[in-house]
């Protein structure tokens, strides 16, 4: 038993002293075996960042700090890493180098005879077919030579898809059609105030508020006043002479202090003095306003009454500033009638205000109406067309067919089947859904009326992409 343990701690010795010696040769060779490869992975590095410098540097358009030396998918979004040789010599700090390789890659375009470019996204370009990065769409070829910034080119089954529809431009003239509104009132030519030229004292009032209506010969009121009395025997002691410049001379004394005609030849007829000398309606008429009751003093100055005919009104329409030189009197004009739809009564200018109201800094101009029905009211509002002068002859387009911007105004023109360019205009005058073009586009350029917001923004951004690169390459 103790041989056997002694042979057994000595094999155990053995053992562990050649596990050490095993060791001791492994740590030796592996400083040699690591200085070795230190030494390699350093040249490798150094030959890889030399190759790095002369190749594509590969990264994702929407992660732009996930980068890789090769092509692969991002492991943020999934989409394919593109290159970007500016961005690989920016980042080494090689400018002179990426002017040259900017130079060689402009000069590979020019020998190329086509671009690979995306319809939705045209500063996507390419050498061969792909996909666009951005979108996903299949990217289709395009001419070298035909690229231009300001320049877009739509294929015809993304045209269908944003519903692009054009027109051509022409060349003519734009009636000036005024668009306003008017307010009816009263003709003035046809109101009635009634004065007192004496004193007196009102014996019957036949009138009882405003607003009645009167018809023409019907009792408005009496008055007694002691002038009128003595007035009227002067008259009829005249007639009992038979001289007939006194007759005439009281007669126009009569008439002077406003004693209607067919009262004096009732005096005339009856030779009797009337205490009480009745006044009568002259026409049709409302009573606007009262100024008297019954057995009220009156005297000259005081209105005792104000009639107004409505069978004629005036229609007074307000023109912008803008417009006022397009209107003059006899110029024909439409004008709605509020209460029956889709009837219009015809009128003529017969008036232009000379001066423009300081509030509105609109003109006024008046529309007379014939109003035999009485439907058209003091008060009303109504809309007015008037059918101005036509324009000076020049370029017309669809009115939807211009953007308007902020700071400049744009239509969109197609030069060929799929290829579209932007051109800033001057715009002038607008007549309903017609604008006149001053400058810009010729007759018969074929403007996009529909869809056209679309290309405009794809056209700025490649101007946008333009000047960036213009800016860098100075």
């Amino acid at each position: 038993m103790k041989a056997t343990t002694i042979w057994r701690s000595l094999v155990t010795m053995m053992t562990v002293l050649a596990l050490v010696l095993v060791v001791a040769c492994g740590d030796n060779n592996g400083h040699d075996d690591h200085d070795h490869h230190d030494h390699d992975h350093h040249q490798h590095e150094n030959d890889h960042d030399h190759d790095h410098g002369d190749g594509e540097k590969w990264y994702c358009p929407m992660h732009p700090e996930v980068t890789d030396d090769e092509p692969g998918r991002c492991p943020i979004c999934g989409m394919d890493l593109v290159t970007d040789e500016d961005d690989d010599h920016a980042h080494h700090g090689h400018d002179h180098h990426h002017q040259d390789d900017n130079h060689d890659h402009d000069h590979d375009h020019e020998n190329g005879d086509e671009l690979w470019t995306c319809p939705m996204h045209p500063q996507v370009e390419r050498d061969e077919p792909g996909r666009c990065p951005i979108c996903g769409m299949d990217l289709v070829q395009r001419d070298a030579h035909d690229l231009d910034h300001d320049q877009v080119h739509v294929p015809a089954g993304i045209q269908q898809t944003i519903n692009v529809r054009t027109t051509s431009a022409d060349r003519g003239r734009l009636m000036r059609h005024v668009e306003t509104v008017g307010r009816v009132s009263y003709d003035e030519s046809r109101l009635k105030h009634i004065h007192p030229r004496v004193e007196g004292w009102i014996q019957a009032l036949d009138v009882k508020a405003e607003g009645d209506r009167v018809e023409a010969g019907q009792r408005l009121f009496t008055l007694y006043s002691p002038e009128l009395v003595n007035a009227q025997e002067e008259f009829l002691q005249a007639l009992r002479r038979g001289e007939t410049e006194v007759i005439n001379a009281a007669r126009s004394r009569l008439r002077a202090l406003d004693v209607q005609s067919s009262v004096i030849d009732t005096i005339e007829r009856s030779r009797e003095v009337k205490q009480y000398l009745p006044w009568y309606a002259p026409h049709d008429a409302y009573v606007t306003a009262l100024g008297v009751r019954y057995g009220m003093y009156v005297s000259p100055g005081l209105e005792i009454m104000e009639l107004a005919d409505l069978s004629s009104v005036w229609v007074i329409a307000d023109v912008f500033e803008s417009q006022a030189s397009w209107v003059e009197v006899g110029q024909h004009a439409m004008i709605g009638l509020p209460f029956s739809p889709g009837e219009q009564a015809h009128s003529d200018i017969s008036h232009v205000y000379p001066v423009l109201d300081e509030r509105t800094r609109s003109l006024r101009v008046r529309l007379p109406v014939d109003n035999g029905n009485r439907h058209l009211r003091p008060g009303m509002w109504t809309a007015v067309s008037i059918h101005a002068a036509p324009s000076d002859e020049g370029v017309i387009i669809p009115l939807e067919a211009l953007i308007r911007t902020g700071r400049a105004n744009r239509v969109v023109i197609r030069e060929d089947g799929e290829h579209f360019r932007v051109r800033e205009v001057t715009p002038g005058m607008v007549s309903g859904d017609r604008v006149m073009i001053r400058d810009g586009i010729e007759a018969g350029d074929e403007v996009v009326v529909s869809g056209h917001f679309l290309i405009d923004s794809e056209a700025s951004i490649r101007g946008g992409h333009a000047r960036i690169e213009d800016h860098a390459n100075h």
